[in-house]
C-alpha cells in the first residue's frame, strides 16, 4: 500500500506573555496511507499563512473562534495542490484554499476547501494576500466600518504589515490622503512607494509631533492594527465624526500585561484606552469586527480588488519563508517588525513530485504525477531535470539596452564607468558562472532571432534555467516589449519551467515616480499581451537596475536563488546560525560577483546588503595583495587565493559589528 512522509507541528503548550517557539510547538514526521476514503482529496500544501490572530487561537479565552487544542495541528491558512481526489468536485492538480493548519499534507472531505481559479492576472502568492484574507480584512475593515470618503485622511497602523499596506492602497484607489505608521525607515519608504502620501516611523522620538503634523485637519479614519500608544495617540488625533477600525493589537499579543506606563496599564485594564473621551466630545466611532462574518460577500470584495490590482492600484509584497520546519521560529517575525507586507510560508514547490513509498519495499519511489503502477524511479533520476534546468542562464535584450554592461559588472569585474565604451555583442558570448552550483551564462545579440522557425530554438532553451531579459527604461521600449513577448512564448513552449526575468535597467537617471511608473506600465502591458495570448499562467518578474548602484546585483541574487537546488537547506542553516549566534542579518556571498546565494529569514536590509558588498572589496583587496600564490594565472578562482580561515572583525562607529569568514575554498 502506498504512503507519503507527513511533516506536522504540533501545538503542545499555551504560551503564557511572549511565544517561546520551541516550548510551544513539536515538529513531527509520520507515515501515512495514501487509500483515501471516497469522497476524499489529499492536498499537499504550498504556501502557509502566518498571521497575527494565530497568537490569540493559542489563548484558552472566549473569542469568535475555539482555541487550538493541545497536541492539535497548529491551525493555519494554506494554499495547496490536489494530489489524489475521489471527490467528484475536484480533481487532480487544481489548487485549493483551506485551514488546512502547518502540516505538509492534508486529506479533506472537500467542505472545508474551496478552489482558488487563478483569475486573470494573478498568482498563487495573492491567494494568500490580497485576494485572500488578508485582503477580505483590508476591504471590509476599511470600507464597510471605516467609510472613507475621497478626500478625507485615512491613518492606518502596522501599514507595513500585510492587511495594513492592502487597506493603505484600498483607501488611496478611493480618493483619500493616507498616513502609514511603520516601525523602520525601510518601510516607510516602501509605503511611499505603494502611495502614502505620508509615511512615519513610530519609534522616531518624535512621533507624536510627526503625527500632528502629518494630520493637520485631524483623523477621519483610523485603522488599528497594533492598539496601545499608538492607538491612544491617534485617538487624540479625531476628527468631528471621526472612526476607528479595531482590527488588531499586535503590540499587546505577547505581553503578560498591556504596554506602556504604569498610569497607562492601569486605565487600559479597567477604564479602556485612556484618550476614550475623545470619542464623545467628536462624536466619534469605534468598532470591532471580523472577517469571517463578511463571507457571503468575499466574491464581492475579490472582484474589486481584482480590478484595482490589475490597473496597477494595489502591488502586493511578500516574505516569504521556505521550509515548514521554521514556521515556529518566523511566527515571531510578525511581533518583532522583521517582515515587510504578507508573511508566508513556502511549504513545497509548486507541481512538486510526491515520492510516494510502497509498503512492501520501502526502497521503491514512484511519482505521483504518474500512475501508481509505473515504473519506479530512483531519487536521483527525479532530482536531474531539476539540476538540467538550473545550469543556463540567457541573458538577451534589443542592441545598447545595456546587457552586455551587466555581464561585465557582474561576472567580470568591470568598473561601471568603463562599459560607456563597450561594443553591442555580435556573437553569442558563453561563459561559466561557478559557485555553489555551476551555471552558463549566455549573453546574446540584440538582433537574435527567435522566432518559432529558428531551429536552434530547442538547443538554447531547452535546459535552460532563467531567462533574463534586458529592458532600456530611459529608452522607447514598446519594441523591446515586443521582441520579450516573441522570445517568452517560443521558449515557454519548449521549457515551460523557464524562470522569466526582466531587467527594467538604467534607471539611475529617473526619478523615484518615473521609475515606479515605468515598472508599472511595463508590467501592465506584458501582462496583458500575455493573458490575450493565453499565457496567463506563465510569471515574470520585474526588477529596476543599474549598473551604477547595488540594485543588479540585489537583482540577480533572487535571479540565481530561484535555480539553486540547495537554496532551503541554506537559508535554514543561515536561521539556525542567526538563532544561536545573536546575529542579526547573515548573507552567504559569491565573493566574486557579491551576487548573495542565500540569507536567512528576514527581510533583507539594502543598507547591510551594500555594507557587506563594500566589505567584501575590502576583504578581496586584502586578499590579492597577500596572496601566496607565485603563479601570475591563479586569479581569484585560483588554487591559493587566500588562507581557508580568512575573516575579518570591522566595528562601526555606530555600533554595529561585521564579521565575514571565507568558507568553501
Amino acid at each position: 500500500m502506498p504512503t507519503l512522509t507527513n511533516t506536522k507541528i504540533l501545538f503542545v503548550k499555551r504560551p503564557t506573555g511572549q511565544l517561546i517557539p520551541n516550548e510551544t510547538f513539536r515538529i513531527t514526521k509520520e507515515e501515512f496511507d495514501t487509500n483515501i476514503p471516497d469522497g476524499h482529496l489529499l492536498i499537499r500544501s504550498v504556501y502557509l499563512s502566518l498571521d497575527p490572530a494565530m497568537r490569540g487561537w493559542m489563548n484558552d479565552a472566549r473569542s469568535y473562534i475555539e482555541p487550538v487544542k493541545i497536541n492539535d495541528v497548529m491551525r493555519g491558512a494554506v494554499v495547496g495542490e490536489v494530489i489524489l481526489s475521489k471527490n467528484s468536485k475536484f480533481k487532480k492538480g487544481d489548487y485549493v484554499q483551506g485551514t488546512l493548519g502547518w502540516q505538509k499534507y492534508a486529506i479533506s472531505n472537500g467542505k472545508d476547501v474551496s478552489i482558488f481559479s487563478f483569475p486573470e492576472g494573478t498568482t498563487l502568492l495573492q491567494s494568500q494576500g490580497c485576494l485572500g484574507m488578508t485582503g477580505m480584512t483590508a476591504y471590509f475593515g476599511l470600507l464597510d466600518i471605516g467609510k472613507p470618503k475621497a478626500g478625507e485622511t485615512v491613518v492606518i497602523s502596522g501599514c507595513a504589515g500585510a492587511t495594513g499596506s492592502i487597506a493603505a492602497q484600498i483607501a488611496k484607489a478611493v480618493g483619500c490622503r493616507v498616513v502609514g505608521i511603520a516601525g523602520s525607515e525601510e518601510k516607510c519608504e516602501w509605503l511611499k512607494e505603494i502611495g502614502c502620501d505620508e509615511a512615519l516611523n513610530y519609534k522616531d522620538k518624535d512621533f507624536a509631533k510627526n503625527l500632528s503634523k502629518a494630520t493637520p485637519k485631524f483623523i477621519d479614519v483610523y485603522f488599528d492594527n497594533v492598539g496601545g500608544d499608538i492607538l491612544n495617540l491617534c485617538l487624540r488625533r479625531l476628527a468631528f465624526k471621526g472612526r476607528v477600525v479595531l482590527c488588531g493589537a499586535i503590540s499587546q499579543y505577547n505581553e503578560k500585561e498591556p504596554k506602556g506606563n504604569f498610569f497607562l496599564f492601569i486605565i487600559l485594564n479597567f477604564l479602556g484606552p485612556s484618550a476614550y473621551m475623545t470619542l464623545i466630545s467628536m462624536r466619534a466611532k469605534m468598532e470591532g469586527f471580523i472577517v469571517f462574518d463578511y463571507a457571503k460577500r468575499y466574491s464581492e470584495a475579490r472582484k474589486q480588488i481584482l480590478e484595482w490590482l490589475n490597473s496597477g492600484k494595489i502591488q502586493q509584497k511578500e516574505t516569504i519563508v521556505e521550509g515548514l520546519e521554521n514556521a515556529p521560529n518566523s511566527l515571531l517575525h510578525l511581533f518583532e517588525g522583521k517582515n515587510i507586507g504578507k508573511l508566508l510560508v513556502k511549504v513545497s514547490e509548486e507541481h512538486e513530485e510526491d515520492i510516494v513509498k510502497m509498503k512492501n519495499d520501502i526502497h521503491d519511489e514512484v511519482s505521483l504525477t504518474s500512475p501508481l503502477s509505473a515504473s519506479s524511479f530512483s531519487q536521483k533520476s527525479l532530482n536531474t531535470p531539476t539540476a538540467l534546468n538550473s545550469a543556463k542562464i540567457l541573458l538577451m535584450g534589443l542592441r545598447r539596452s545595456g546587457k552586455s554592461s551587466i555581464q561585465q559588472v557582474v561576472f567580470r569585474k568591470l568598473n561601471a564607468n568603463d562599459t560607456l565604451y563597450m561594443e553591442s555583442t555580435d556573437i553569442i558570448n558563453k561563459f561559466e558562472f561557478n559557485s555553489f552550483e555551476e551555471f552558463q551564462i549566455w549573453d546574446f545579440p540584440g538582433q537574435v532571432d527567435l522566432s518559432e522557425n529558428n531551429e536552434n530554438l530547442e538547443e538554447i532553451f531547452l535546459n535552460c534555467g532563467a531567462l533574463v531579459y534586458v529592458i532600456d527604461a530611459q529608452d522607447d521600449y514598446l519594441e523591446a516589449l515586443h521582441f520579450l513577448f516573441s522570445t517568452i512564448t517560443a521558449a515557454y513552449k519548449i521549457n515551460p519551467k523557464i524562470s522569466f526575468e526582466v531587467l527594467i535597467h538604467k534607471v539611475d537617471g529617473l526619478s523615484d515616480d518615473h521609475k515606479i511608473e515605468t515598472q508599472r506600465d511595463i508590467h501592465q502591458r506584458m501582462t496583458e499581451e500575455l493573458e490575450d495570448y493565453g499565457l496567463d499562467v506563465v510569471r515574470v518578474s520585474f526588477y529596476l537596475t543599474s549598473i551604477y548602484d547595488y540594485s543588479i546585483y540585489e537583482a540577480f541574487s533572487k535571479i540565481v536563488q530561484k535555480l539553486m537546488t540547495e537554496l532551503p537547506t541554506l537559508e535554514n542553516l543561515l536561521n539556525i546560525f542567526c538563532s544561536n549566534s545573536g546575529i542579526e542579518k547573515a548573507f552567504l556571498f559569491d565573493v566574486f560577483s557579491k551576487i548573495y546565494i542565500a540569507t536567512d529569514a528576514s527581510p533583507v536590509d539594502i543598507q547591510s546588503y551594500e555594507l557587506c558588498s563594500d566589505v567584501i572589496d575590502v576583504f578581496l583587496d586584502i586578499s590579492s595583495i597577500y596572496d601566496a600564490s607565485e603563479d601570475p594565472n591563479d586569479g581569484i578562482y585560483g588554487k591559493k587565493r587566500h588562507d581557508a580561515q580568512s575573516h575579518s572583525l570591522i566595528k562601526l562607529n555606530n555600533g554595529m559589528v561585521l564579521y565575514s569568514r571565507a568558507i568553501n575554498q
